[in-house]
This record gives structure tokens, C-alpha cells and sequence, in this order.
């Protein structure tokens, strides 16, 4: 049973005694029963208290304050801290009152720049691409900005062009501590530095992956996913195994798997999710990239036979637009579709992207959209922005996760158990050095995303692989040094 799901069973065990009033209970006369001691039946007592049901937002927030209030006080004297982000909502810096999560994040910056008495001014890198905005700015001789929040890979990009600071002797951020995502910084690490943080105030789980099923069309197929998922039984055959089935109901049928991401990125998506790895370091301590023979090849397989008919030959998604409309049984998307589906007269639920096989241990989220934290090289405020960082994440953590699950309950889910699939989503991200620094090294992105979007397109992944590899080992070589 989920958290949540224990939770509303908490709240209806304490609501059980103010419900019990209005129902009459009859029991009959034998053996088992005595007439009362005398008097009459009193009525309940509805002066009584009710008890508090559960607030877990509410008391990952106090903790959080808490957390914060036993933080070293630094005195900034009004000092204006500039963040380059396209993602300045998740900083709380406009106050809003369209949803709990945006306030809370609000009140969150409130308190930080309160007790460090700083101000935090917020620029939108110019067409999306903080690496061009830097090196414009310098050389216009201008200063650009102290820190980054960007997506990995902007943050490798900005690492190999030699415009972020190494953190690792960065003072007054504690790396160690829970608030921040250990393999997430060693995947943003090369030759030793670390070039970014990612942590509780970076998540953003609408940018997780994820698989969209509509619940109608699942029922009328027999087909108990969330028992499915519980099981540990979610795998990527049993997907296929799901598909074939609707693709074999012939005329009349829906779709069976539809895609609102193109096929690079479900590509990537399920060969994460599977629990393989592009990188990973040799016993001789020597860096590697995946082996495509083995399970590897037989996943390569059943990827191509499971996206067949659902993208163009470019890559593109053939069509979404049917699913929001019962036109499909799956769909692969991110769980900030939510707000357009919860408003279709269809239930559409998330699910994770299913495991390789049951022998895979658990669940795990691609690190697609996950965001770093990092500081400018030529940072004037090098202290400031370590101190302004570590509190953000120290405060955001658990509460703004809480928030976030909150706000699914309260307005997109359509039953309780999607929110507890949106709770494993988000516990299960992993993190991959190749995801960081891939998309700036051609060579290196070439032997492994590319390879699996070649298979996925029925091309020999061997093949493939073969012909990249030794420029793919070398490019990821000149970021780990072995």
C-alpha cells in the first residue's frame, strides 16, 4: 500500500467514530448480549474535538523551517544574487496564488531571503540556450550571472567550455547531505571537480518520463497495471505482450501505443528504465560504455518491435492527439501532461516505464529534465551563491515533494493509486554521466543515444555500435580521464 493510500485509511479510521452517529445499530437479543446496566442510551458526544487528520505537506514543512532556522546565518546585506534559468518558477520569486506548490515555493524564498538578508534576481537565458548568453556576455564584457539552474545538458556543455566553478572546494555546501542527489553530482563530475548539484529544489517531476495508460480501455482488457506494477511484473514484455494484444483486435480497435516524445527520447527512456547504463567504470577503475551483445541486443529487439507504427521514419510521433480522446491503450509522455489530460472525460493514469525483466531489482526514472545547479566560473559571489544553494535545497526538501504529490490528489488525479505510481516515478531517478556530457560530445552521443534510436528504427545495434565505439570510448575518456 502506498503512503498516500495509508494515509486516507488513517484519515476514514478517525473519521469511523463521528460517522457511527448517524447510523442506528440493532442487535438482537442472545447469549452474547446483556440489557444495560440501567438508564437511558446517552447520544455521542459531538463537543468532542475531532481529531487532526494527516497533513504531511504541512509537516514536512515544519521540519524543513526547522532545518533551515539551525543553518549558519550569513548576513548579505542586501547583496542581489543573479540565477541565469528557464525554470525560474520552481524558485518561488513571484507570488502566486493559483496553486499550494507555487505558494509554498514562495513563502520557501521568502524565508531565505529573509534570513540571509539577500535579494535573488532571475534572468531567461535568450532562446533558451544559457551557454550562448555567456559567451555573448563575455565578450561584451558584461557580467552575466553567479549561478545556473540548467538541464544536464546545458550543464555539460557550460562544464567542457570551462564556464562553471568546481564545487567540490566550493565553500558551505554540504554534498553529503541528504537534500542533494549523490549519483546525480558524480554524474556532473570530470577529472575530479564537480561542475553541478542537483537536489530537492531542483526536481521538477513534471519533467519526469513516464507511461500513460488509459484505465477504460485497460479494464475492458482484463488488464490490472497497478497490480501489475506492485508485483514488480511491469516489464517491457509485458508492454509488448499488452500491445500485441490490442493490435491483434484488428479494425474498430484503438491504438495500442501512441507517443507525445519522439523516438530518440523513448529510445533513451526505456533503455534507462531497463537499468542499463551508457557509462560505467571497469574493476581496473577504467571508464566503459554499455556492451550491446546480450541482454542489451535482446532489449534492442523488443524496443523495435514495440514502437513499430507509431513514428514516422524521422523519428516523430505518427500521432498523440487520439489519446486524450480513448483513441489509444498507451501513450509514452511526461507526467506534466497532467494538465491536459485530467481535464478529458477519459482516465488517464500514469504508470513508471516498465523494468527490462522481473529479475531487475526496481523501477527506474530516466534523468530526462532533471536540472543542476552550478556556479559561474568567474563568480564575484562565489560564497553567497554556495550559501544561497545549500539553504534552497535544504528547505525545499521534502515539503516541496509533498506539495507537488498534494496538488496530483487534489486536482489531476483520477484515483488514488496514480498517485502513489507519481510518488515511485519521482523516488526511482537515475542518473548517467553520458546524459550530462553526451549531447555536447557528438562522438560520444553518437555511440550510445544514437545507436539505440538506430535499433529502435530496426537497424543492427551491433552494427551500429561497432562503428562508434572506439571514438564514443575515447570522447567519454577525455571527461573521466581513465
Amino acid at each position: 500500500m502506498g503512503k498516500r493510500a495509508f494515509l486516507c485509511l488513517l484519515a476514514l479510521l478517525l473519521l469511523l467514530p463521528l460517522l457511527s452517529s448517524c447510523f442506528i445499530v440493532i442487535n438482537r437479543p442472545d447469549d452474547d448480549t446483556t440489557a444495560p446496566s440501567g438508564g437511558e442510551t446517552q447520544p455521542p458526544d459531538t463537543t468532542a474535538a475531532r481529531a487532526a487528520l494527516p497533513d504531511p505537506a504541512g509537516e514536512e514543512k515544519k521540519a524543513a523551517q526547522e532545518r533551515l532556522s539551525s543553518m549558519m546565518t550569513r548576513d548579505m546585506n542586501g547583496l542581489s544574487l543573479i540565477v541565469s534559468t528557464s525554470s525560474k518558477n520552481l524558485l518561488g520569486l513571484e507570488e502566486r496564488e493559483t496553486t499550494t506548490l507555487s505558494r509554498a515555493r514562495y513563502e520557501m524564498m521568502e524565508e531565505i531571503k529573509k534570513k540571509y538578508n539577500v535579494k535573488i534576481l532571475a534572468i531567461e537565458p535568450e532562446n533558451g540556450d544559457p551557454l550562448t548568453g555567456l559567451r555573448e556576455a563575455k565578450a561584451s564584457g558584461i557580467y552575466y550571472a553567479d549561478f545556473f539552474l540548467a538541464s544536464a545538458e546545458e550543464t555539460g556543455a557550460l562544464a567542457l567550455a570551462g564556464y562553471l566553478a568546481d564545487l567540490s572546494s566550493a565553500p558551505f555546501l554540504a554534498l553529503s547531505a541528504d537534500y542533494y542527489r549523490g549519483e546525480a553530482i558524480r554524474s556532473a563530475s570530470s577529472l575530479g571537480r564537480i561542475f553541478a548539484v542537483s537536489g530537492a529544489a531542483a526536481e521538477d517531476p513534471d519533467r519526469y518520463a513516464c507511461l500513460w495508460y488509459d484505465r477504460t480501455l485497460a479494464e475492458a482488457r482484463s488488464l490490472s497495471l497497478y497490480d501489475t506494477v506492485d508485483a514488480g511484473a511491469w516489464t517491457v514484455e509485458a508492454l509488448l505482450t499488452a500491445v500485441k494484444a490490442v493490435r491483434a483486435e484488428g479494425e474498430g480497435a484503438p491504438a495500442a501505443l501512441l507517443s507525445r516524445l519522439p523516438l530518440s527520447a523513448v529510445a533513451e527512456d526505456l533503455f534507462l528504465a531497463s537499468d542499463f547504463r551508457y557509462s560505467y567504470v571497469r574493476e581496473d577503475g577504467k571508464s566503459d560504455i554499455f556492451e550491446p551483445r546480450g541482454r542489451a541486443e535482446t532489449f534492442a529487439g523488443r524496443l523495435a518491435d514495440l514502437v513499430s507504427g507509431a513514428f514516422s521514419p524521422d523519428g516523430t510521433p505518427l500521432s498523440d492527439g487520439a489519446f486524450p480522446d480513448g483513441g489509444a491503450l498507451f501513450c509514452f509522455g511526461r507526467l506534466g501532461d497532467k494538465r491536459e489530460f485530467s481535464v478529458r472525460a477519459h482516465d488517464l493514469c500514469p504508470l513508471p516505464l516498465p523494468k527490462m525483466d522481473e529479475s531487475q531489482p526496481d523501477y527506474v526514472t530516466p534523468p530526462d529534465g532533471t536540472l543542476y545547479f552550478s556556479i559561474v566560473s568567474d563568480c564575484a559571489n562565489v560564497a553567497e551563491s554556495a550559501v544561497f544553494i545549500d539553504a534552497l535545497n535544504c528547505r525545499a526538501y521534502g515539503q516541496m515533494r509533498e506539495e507537488y504529490l498534494s496538488e496530483f490528489l487534489n486536482y489531476y488525479a483520477r484515483d488514488e493509486r496514480s498517485v502513489d505510481m507519481v510518488e515511485r516515478i519521482a523516488d526511482a531517478v537515475s542518473y548517467d554521466l553520458c546524459c550530462v556530457f553526451g549531447p555536447a560530445l557528438p562522438e560520444l552521443y553518437a555511440g550510445t543515444a544514437e545507436v539505440l534510436t538506430a535499433a529502435a528504427n530496426g537497424e543492427s545495434l551491433i552494427y551500429r555500435y561497432n562503428a562508434a565505439f572506439y571514438k564514443a570510448l575515447l570522447a567519454l575518456r577525455t571527461v573521466t580521464g581513465g
